[in-house]
């Protein structure tokens, strides 16, 4: 159904809307319930935790189930898993491996295939131990 610029603007400007436009939000049907999102989340969480678990990207996971990657963070924090980052469970041998080749000025794509970590991953732990790849960097300049 389309709308006239000017029926948009009237009702803009006064708040009173086209019949047409009343009669297809009239029409419209929930979705889900407010209950039935609430009923879902325990067995979802459950699903969510089992992928993450078993090594799935979170935003893969994310796009799977329709929810933000902060829910998904939230849920396995929730499920006490150790989530992956600087000082994470990758642990000191994964970082250490990591900053090597990360001096060696290898890519961060080819760093994050072999080590099997993201690449925010590898800057966050450069950037920690003071490593730095530009000259602008290094000199104190534009962060």
């Amino acid at each position: 159904m389309r709308f006239r610029l000017d029926q948009v603007a009237t009702y803009i400007k006064t708040g009173k809307a086209p019949p047409a436009l009343v009669r297809l939000v009239r029409s419209n049907k929930e979705v889900i319930s407010f209950l039935a999102e609430l009923e879902n989340r325990p067995p979802r969480m459950l699903a969510v935790v089992k992928d993450y678990e078993a090594g799935m990207k979170v935003r893969d996971i994310a796009e799977k189930y329709g929810c933000a990657r902060g829910t998904i963070h939230r849920y396995v924090k929730l499920a006490g898993i150790k989530t992956h980052g600087p000082g994470g469970s990758y642990g000191p041998e994964k970082r250490k491996a990591v900053l090597r080749l990360y001096r060696a000025g290898v890519p961060l794509t080819d760093i994050a295939e072999q080590e099997g970590v993201s690449q925010p991953y590898i800057s966050t732990a450069a950037r920690k131990a003071g490593l730095y790849r530009y000259a602008a960097y290094k000199n104190g300049g534009a962060k």
